[in-house]
């Protein structure tokens, strides 16, 4: 370095040497990068980048090295759902949430919200949320909820509101106008458990039996006898009742026979009491009103005297004799007399 500097020349050109540094002394550093200056731009340059980000070659590597990086990342955000609008979703998709202490709402895999976020301000269920089930060209049916908390299903009209075509609730469900609730179904599985009659077969037309146990009993006193379904078979009784229609007497069963149209019923009444009391009566072709009814005599109430009806028909027919019919004022003579002892005791005093 001595060397060189003890030249004026290097390779022809001039140099400061230790002979003329006073031709070239630097008086002022504007216009020159010192150092300082240096690091200064490359600081501002780097901005406190973590390391692994200070460098071209870094910040390159981790773009992937794809000179087009925009349009990447603009063809890339094209393919997903956006927040708002609409958007058509393929393919299988799975939600899952973890468990938290919020809302259940918040706590869902999928929370489907009212409509416009209307939240308290309307109860109309044009702003229900709803989930749609749409078979394009062919059917669209929506589960969905008002703002009482009723759980729905039916297809959207045109104003946009689903129809009640079934409503469930918590403990009963609703299919349509009729109601499943938890004694029906108790019933049925009571009935379940009775067995299969399948195999039993059913009568598919009427048909003959010539015995039959029909259990047609109603409980007491809860019907009018004069006007509860007459074309029925049915059977009840009346204790001292004097509500429940026209009956022949305290204490009676009755049995209601159907006939063959609306006034062709006939009506039997025993008595359960200490007798065997029976009563019968018959709807009127003329009116369909009751007749009154009529007791039918049995030995309980009607002497057996068939042996003195015997006797008596023994004597013969009198009819032919002649009968009086009053007893005019008449006298006998003793000459009419023409047998037999006359007492005085006898005679007219």
């Amino acid at each position: 370095m001595a060397n060189l500097l003890s030249s004026t020349t290097v390779g022809g050109n001039a140099v400061i040497t230790t002979d003329n540094i006073g031709t070239y002394a630097i008086t002022s550093l504007s216009g020159y990068a010192t150092q300082s200056y240096v690091n200064t731009q490359v600081s501002n340059l780097v901005d406190s980048a973590p390391g692994a980000l200070n460098t071209l070659n870094e910040l390159a590597a981790a773009l992937g090295d794809d000179a087009n990086f925009s349009t990447t990342v603009t063809n890339s955000i094209a393919t997903k759902v956006p927040l708002s609008g609409s958007a058509t979703i393929t393919g299988f998709k799975t939600f899952a949430t973890v468990v938290s202490s919020q809302d259940d709402w918040q706590n869902s895999p999928i929370s489907i919200l009212e409509r416009d976020n209307i939240g308290t301000g309307s109860t109309s269920n044009t702003y229900a949320p709803n989930l749609n089930f749409h078979w394009r060209s062919r059917t669209s049916q929506s589960l969905w909820m008002n703002s009482a908390g009723d759980l729905h299903y039916g297809s959207y009209g045109s104003t946009g509101v689903p129809a009640v075509d079934g409503t469930f609730k918590a403990g009963t469900l609703y299919a349509g106008s009729g109601q499943i609730t938890s004694t029906k179904v108790s019933n049925w599985d009571t009935a379940y458990g009775w067995g299969n009659h399948a195999s039993a077969g059913y009568a598919s037309s009427s048909h003959t039996h010539g015995e039959i146990d029909l259990d047609m009993h109603l409980s007491r006193q809860t019907v009018n006898i004069d006007s509860y379904n007459p074309d029925a078979f049915w059977g009840t009784s009346i204790a001292t009742s004097t509500s429940h229609g026209t009956k022949p007497a305290f204490f009676v069963n009755i049995y209601n026979l159907a006939g063959n149209g609306s006034s062709d019923q006939t009506q039997l009444a025993t008595y359960y009491g200490s007798s065997n009391n029976f009563w019968m009566r018959s709807r009127s072709d003329n009116g369909n009103v009751w007749l009154g009814w009529t007791q039918v005599w049995t030995s309980d109430v009607f002497a057996n005297n068939s042996a003195n009806w015997n006797t008596a028909y023994s004597w013969g027919n009198h009819a032919s004799a002649g009968y009086l019919t009053s007893l005019p004022s008449h006298t006998h003579s003793a000459s009419d007399i023409t047998s037999g002892v006359l007492s005085t005791d006898r005679l007219p005093k």
